[in-house]
């Protein structure tokens, strides 16, 4: 079934998040278990917003061929546990394509969880490092800011994600 949310945006600075925390929150409120998956590869900021510590990313468990697993940070007091991404200055040893190797290991039944939110950053780098999405999304929230600077980028990055296959588009 599809129990997992992507949470992308127009252009970097917008929000994405903020919008993933504050939904695994409210999910999390009513009952479920939440994932959280730092995707946005080229600033990754979940573990720093949660204030969380991590050893490994998810991107370095594929690399190492380690069970994902081993590196999900579950909190305490929260039903909301996170698969980090370390900041990386080079994508050298990183696995070509890596959304789609992402989309193998984010399964949520898998792994026990209810809601598998992923933080992707901006629609760009879906476009560059995906095939095709091979996740299975139960929604995309296109996360646009407060002043969208140009009609013509929202269409094109609605226009690329429809390209990936991305047809529950939310903005």
């Amino acid at each position: 079934d599809k129990n997992q949310i992507l949470v992308t945006s127009t252009k970097r600075g917008v929000g994405t998040s903020t919008v993933a925390i504050s939904l695994a929150r409210q999910i999390a409120a009513h009952g479920s278990k939440v994932l959280l998956v730092d995707a946005d590869i080229s600033n990754p900021a979940l573990s720093n917003c949660l204030g969380l510590t991590q050893q490994l990313s998810w991107v370095q468990a594929i690399s190492k061929r380690r069970a994902p697993n081993q590196i999900i940070i579950k909190q305490k007091a929260s039903p909301v546990s996170l698969m980090p991404l370390n900041r990386v200055v080079n994508h050298v040893g990183w696995p070509r394509k890596i959304y789609d190797e992402l989309a193998k290991i984010a399964n949520p039944t898998a792994w026990n969880y209810d809601v598998v939110i992923i933080d992707a950053g901006p629609a760009s780098q879906l476009i560059t490092e995906s095939s095709s999405l091979k996740l299975q999304l139960a929604i995309t929230l296109l996360v646009t800011g407060k002043n969208l600077s140009s009609d013509h980028l929202l269409l094109r990055t609605e226009t690329d994600l429809l390209s990936l296959g991305i047809k529950d588009l939310l903005i």
